[in-house]
């Protein structure tokens, strides 16, 4: 199947699970932010796509955690209001990490933020941040 962005730059591949969401509305799910801010996972198996070693590289839990924690110690200032449940009280949420997003978007955030990132999830190649 095709996957486009959409106007805002943004869109998702996969599909939430049903019980969450009704199928005609399921190539998109916002959540409230104050709750996606509260995301924690305890663990995530999906063997056929683990390598035994990759699950032993790091421990599985957040250092940083819950979310809202992650994105403040990890992003700028400016990224990190962009997020702030406070001021944007909806976030767009995908599941199964099938997404699209325009260069233009990616363009939006600093290299500083990037580079956060990418440190951040070097941690490990199965970890709660990745999720």
């Amino acid at each position: 199947s095709e996957l486009q962005a959409s106007k805002d730059g943004f869109a998702c591949g996969s599909e939430p699970p049903t019980n969450l969401v009704p199928r005609e509305r399921a190539q998109s799910l916002w959540h409230a932010a104050h709750e996606a801010d509260e995301f924690r996972l305890v663990d995530y198996h999906r063997e056929h796509e683990q390598s035994r070693l990759a699950a032993q590289s790091a421990p599985f839990i957040s250092p940083s955690r819950p979310l809202w924690r992650f994105v403040k110690t990890t992003f700028s200032r400016a990224t990190a209001s962009h997020l702030d449940s406070a001021l944007h009280p909806l976030r767009l949420v995908c599941y199964g990490g099938t997404f699209a997003t325009t260069a233009t978007s990616v363009h939006r955030q600093s290299r500083r933020d990037w580079r956060a990132l990418r440190n951040a999830l070097t941690r490990g190649d199965n970890i709660e941040e990745g999720h």
